[in-house]
């Protein structure tokens, strides 16, 4: 059952990911970015959830950000 949640996880936000997201996860996960593209395309919970936790907090900084004239 847990496998099934990191997969399906991992298959909503992979259409939310963009550039630089692997960077950020790298320094989260304090390995390379080519290590921490890798455990994500491996299901690595870890990783994983490092990332739907950027995209969110992304998604929440840009909804929740108001530019005052």
């Amino acid at each position: 059952m847990q496998d099934l949640n990191i997969n399906q996880i991992k298959e909503d936000i992979i259409p939310k990911i963009i550039r630089g997201d692997y960077i950020v996860l790298g320094r989260m996960l304090q390995i390379t970015t080519d290590a921490a593209r890798l455990r994500f395309r491996r299901s690595n919970k870890d990783a994983i959830l490092g990332m739907q936790l950027i995209v969110l907090q992304r998604e929440d900084l840009i909804r929740s950000y108001t530019i005052d004239d």
